[in-house]
């Protein structure tokens, strides 16, 4: 796609009142105003005139079709800085008209007029009495620009508090049609603080529905628009556990970025642009692995300058096995190599708070304010008890209805208050549907809700391949209930939180994972068993589920939140609901223990040899994994920044100079005082100025001391790491403070490739063995089973169905048996596992299990890159075991559309470290090749179409249809007509056709935008260096 033909109508302009634009005299009256008129031949007139560009400035895109003679709707046109004749600068704005044809205030970019020209600055509000708009009966743009400053000022009853916060008026209309109508008084208080002001970090806590992240996106704007002038760009980091926290938020920003002109992009899975982009304004929300991979490529290439802010939500998630080590490593990697980026970090459960604020280097706010009194009830047979108390007695439950459920739910919904029921599995979230749909909780509904529930049942079935394979979720809907859970697609799933959100669907019954993802708000939040799967819900997990209720926006003076439990069950509940949740406390110690318990036992005392054979067979990530790579990645960014600051702090004592690559055995210690794992495990350390290598520190000390070293010996065994010398035993090592000097630690080409691409030690020994394998004996590119199989995850593999894997293996072709056999699967082996005679297991038939269990993964997507509809694939491959694995078929696990759409996230993520890993290994060959796949496995498409599966909403189905009819690329899209689209996608586009046409040529307008403002930034950067050679 060639941009650059195409961008010159896609910037605007700075004018001179009172003359005429490029000899054109198309001035006219218009409400009192000048405008000009200038066509889409004049505008690129301006770009390619050198002469006319240094009078007019081109600075800015346009947001429109990119061709401006085939517009035919009105489309904003942002135009910004207009200069007078007496050089008086003018910031104005636009009107916004949007797809449903309502407009936009006019007075809302930028609301200040600032008179410069006589050396005075004078600022008040302004506004605009017309917007810039697209004409299309004459095919030209006309331009409005108000003759005053003085007519149309802008009143408000919420300015003063608005004011405060000192955002351009743009931003606080935003935030207003989102329903914040003015802020609350604790958020003024924060914002104000002078600390937060000038760049201190923060942490805040407060209970779920306060407020927090309005506090977090303010700040966001704010730091991103005081920095708009950098010629070095400028980023701004949001980290959140979970994809779907990302895509909502990312959503919510977005009209920030379009009307200032700032890049909002949303980093998770196969999502998100690397490298970043040099001299942008960027926001990234990011997922804690996709924030990790951010750090380290700005750590790369020392920019850590552009690095403004960084907010973490749900900061409490560090206390979580699994995935918090690594969002503790990612602080405390920011803590010390980026020193002048703010952190900010909210969370509604913090006990700890000082702790955590001591380790961040942070100012505190905390507050118990609700916007919302939530009230929290244990329900135990016909009993509802507060605070271990008597509340209320229930009637004796009916004979379909024995727990009481369908009797709190029409309760709830007589008051007009949505309910949200948190179930422990997905089967169970259905099996609860059923019971409500049977017990016709709604009553009689008027006529225009059951057509809008109709039409959510049509766009489910538009959704969904297999028009009949969810009869039961479509009776749910027709009495406003739903099921929601990872079993549908993400597509039906956002349906149905739509549905939900508008009031559509009255009931939503999910499992215990949507308290975390989905911000939805509920009047009434019932919790059916205190369990999530097997194991007992956490106070901090209830607190989460129970926050669904008592939010604001819902009218209701109070929110209310039931748990069921059993009378056996009652007083270990009361305890869930009345204690506060736990300390967050650091799993990297967990994690560093974990090592010394398991790894001298097994992995110190293997080969490195055996290490490269060895397979894990989809178990979880080896004890001690992350801790491991904390000192990997310490050791592999080699460098540390020399700004004054925390950083330099790690350099005490020891002989490293800044910019010398390799660190000693001091540093890595120092670098671990930096976490929060080392101020838990000694918090005399802080206090004293002493350190992990101090025989003061304590026993304590000395053990993770020790596990330091274990680290080393195994990174060094395993050529991770090199020495500058011959490796001591530590055993050996005397007991004073100067054994700093006794090496100092390089990563080598597979250490830095691990860290960069974030894998798992153990994952990296077994898939370089896989990758130099494939490189030396060939690879089998006849189709792609063999790239699939090697970028299919390496952990969290399910159990094939081993019958159906055997019949795949025995209709394979010659060049597919010479895949089996690179690989190294023994059909045998698949042959007895499905006639179930493999019973006892050795360590060459589980490394046969591993490999099997990669290759149906591969064969899996093999299906879908072809574009083989999802619900085929599903009658091929989804026979066995029940979502929650109950089932006839021996040893397998059903797949249902949302394990598919997983599979391809996860695979796609993982092709794309792969990819990396690669590259930084010296493969390059299987680099690109991986690299050129791994949008095919994401978007379950061919190559021809992946262009358009760019574009939001645009799925395989629909892009395939597409480029049948002639549309290629983005920009083809974007110049399209909705009823063009309508006719082509027909049914594809669900009930509402016409909408979702004109949302996917937004969405193509859009995306082209913000690549023709990457196009003009690299333009600008392009001509600065040219400019600079020039002048040397």
């Amino acid at each position: 796609m060639d941009y650059q033909n195409s961008c010159s109508a896609f910037f605007c302009c700075q004018f001179e009142f009172g003359e005429s634009v490029m000899g054109n005299d198309a001035d006219s009256e218009h409400n009192g105003e000048k405008s000009w008129s200038l066509t889409s031949i004049q505008l690129e007139r301006i770009h390619k005139n050198r002469e006319a560009a240094k009078r007019i400035k081109l600075n800015r895109h346009v947001d429109f079709f990119p061709s401006l003679d085939n517009c035919t709707e009105h489309r904003s046109f942002p135009v910004t800085d207009f200069r007078t004749a007496n050089n008086s600068q003018i910031h104005v704005g636009c009107s916004t008209v949007l797809n449903d044809g309502s407009t936009f205030p006019a007075m809302t970019f930028g609301s200040q007029f600032e008179r410069v020209g006589n050396g005075e600055s004078v600022k008040q509000p302004i506004g605009l009495s017309s917007a810039f708009l697209l004409q299309n009966d004459d095919k030209k743009c006309t331009t409005q620009v108000p003759t005053g400053a003085s007519d149309h000022l802008f009143v408000d009853q919420n300015a003063e508090a608005w004011n405060e916060l000192r955002l351009p008026e743009i931003c606080v209309q935003l935030f207003k049609r989102r329903g914040i109508q003015r802020p609350y008084t604790w958020q003024l208080q924060c914002l104000k603080s002078e600390d937060v002001r000038r760049g201190k970090n923060l942490v805040y806590t407060l209970p779920t529905s306060a407020g927090k992240t309005f506090v977090a996106e303010v700040l966001l704007l704010r730091t991103i628009l005081g920095r708009m002038r950098s010629k070095t760009g400028v980023k701004c980091l949001m980290v959140l556990p979970f994809v779907s926290l990302v895509k909502e938020k990312a959503k919510d920003l977005e009209p920030f970025g379009d009307a200032l002109s700032i890049c909002v992009e949303s980093f998770h899975g196969y999502q998100g642009k690397f490298p970043i982009p040099q001299r942008t304004k960027q926001i990234c929300i990011a997922t804690i692995e996709k924030a990790d991979r951010i750090i380290k490529e700005l750590i790369e290439e020392s920019r850590m300058s552009e690095l403004s802010l960084v907010v973490v939500d749900e900061a409490h998630f560090v206390a979580e096995k699994g995935r918090g080590p690594l969002l503790e490593i990612l602080l405390s990697r920011i803590l010390t190599f980026f020193p002048e980026t703010q952190i900010v970090a909210m969370s509604a459960t913090m006990p700890n708070l000082n702790e955590f604020c001591n380790w961040m280097q942070a100012k505190s706010f905390q507050s118990e304010t609700r916007p919302v009194d939530l009230k929290e009830y244990v329900k135990c047979g016909c009993q509802i008890l507060e605070n271990g108390s008597l509340f209320r007695s229930l009637p004796p439950p009916a004979t379909n209805d024995p727990d009481h459920l369908a009797f709190l739910v029409k309760e709830a919904i007589q008051d007009k208050a949505p309910v949200i029921i948190f179930c422990a599995t997905k089967a169970s979230t259905e099996i609860v549907a059923k019971q409500l749909t049977l017990a016709a909780i709604t009553g009689a509904e008027d006529t225009g809700l059951q057509q809008a529930r109709n039409d959510v049942i049509s766009a489910l079935r538009s959704a969904n391949e297999d028009a009949n394979s969810d009869i039961s979720l479509f009776a749910a809907i027709s009495v406003g209930v739903s099921f929601h859970h990872s079993g549908l697609s993400s597509e039906e799933r956002q349906i149905i939180e739509d549905a939900y959100k508008s009031g559509t669907i009255s009931v939503l019954v999910a499992t215990t994972t949507l308290a975390a993802g989905v911000n939805l708000p509920a009047g009434r939040v019932i919790v059916r068993t205190p369990y999530t799967g097997r194991e007992f819900l956490t106070a901090s997990r209830f607190k989460q589920m129970a926050g669904r209720a008592g939010r604001a926006g819902l009218g209701q003076k109070q929110g209310e939140a039931f748990l069921f439990v059993q009378p056996g069950e009652r007083d270990r509940c009361f305890a869930l609901v009345t204690q506060g949740p736990k300390a967050v406390e650091s799993q990297l110690l967990h994690e560093a223990f974990q090592y010394s318990r398991t790894r001298a036992q097994t992995s110190s005392n293997i080969q490195p040899s055996e290490q490269r054979e060895r397979y894990r067979g989809g178990s979880d990530l080896p004890a001690g994994d992350l801790f491991l790579r904390s000192i990997l990645g310490f050791i592999s960014a080699g460098r540390l920044p020399t700004r004054d600051g925390a950083a330099i702090s790690l350099l005490q004592g020891s002989s490293r100079s800044l910019r010398e690559d390799g660190v000693d055995l001091r540093m890595i210690c120092n670098y671990f005082n930096q976490t929060l794992m080392s101020r838990q495990l000694s918090p005399n350390i802080h206090e004293s100025g002493s350190s992990l290598l101090d025989n003061t520190a304590g026993s304590c000390n000395s053990a993770l001391f020790r596990i330091i070293l274990d680290c080393l010996q195994w990174l060094l065994r395993h050529k991770f790491v090199s020495v500058s010398r011959e490796m001591f035993q530590y055993e050996d090592l005397p007991s004073d403070a100067g054994i700093e000097y006794v090496s100092s630690f390089y990563a080598t080409s597979l250490g830095k490739a691990t860290y960069l691409a974030s894998i798992a030690v153990e994952d990296a020994l077994a898939l370089h063995h896989d990758l130099e394998l494939a490189r030396s004996e060939g690879i089998i590119l006849v189709d792609q089973l063999h790239l699939l199989y090697l970028t299919a995850p390496v952990s969290g593999l399910r159990e094939p169905n081993w019958s159906l894997l055997a019949d795949k293996i025995s209709q394979f072709d010659d060049n597919r048996k010479k895949v089996l056999q690179r690989i190294g699967i023994e059909e045998s082996f698949v042959c007895l596992s499905a006639q179930g005679r493999l019973l006892k297991r050795t360590p060459r038939l589980e490394e046969q299990d591993f490999k099997s269990r990669r290759l149906w993964v591969a064969l899996l997507l093999q299906e879908l890159v072809e574009e083989k509809p999802v619900a085929a694939i599903l009658r091929v491959y989804g026979a066995g075991k029940d979502r929650d694995g109950v089932g006839s078929a021996p040893g397998s696990v059903a797949i249902d559309k949302g394990y598919i759409e997983e599979l391809q996230t996860v695979t796609a993520s993982f092709a794309s470290m792969v990819a990396q890993f690669s590259r930084n290994v010296g493969f390059e060959d299987l680099a690109s090749l991986i690299q050129s796949l791994t949008g095919r496995i994401a978007n379950g498409a061919r190559s021809d179409v992946l262009p358009l599966c760019d574009i939001p909403f645009v799925q395989a189905k629909r892009a395939r249809e597409m480029f049948r009819n002639g549309l290629r690329t983005v920009e083809d899209v974007a110049s399209a007509k909705p009823q063009e689209l309508v006719r082509m996608l027909g049914n594809l586009l669900g009930p509402t056709g016409l909408a979702m046409a004109k949302k996917i040529i937004q969405s193509a307008q859009n995306l082209h935008r913000k690549r023709l403002m990457e196009l003009s930034q690299g333009m600008e950067i392009f001509a600065e260096e040219e400019e600079v050679e020039a002048l040397s």
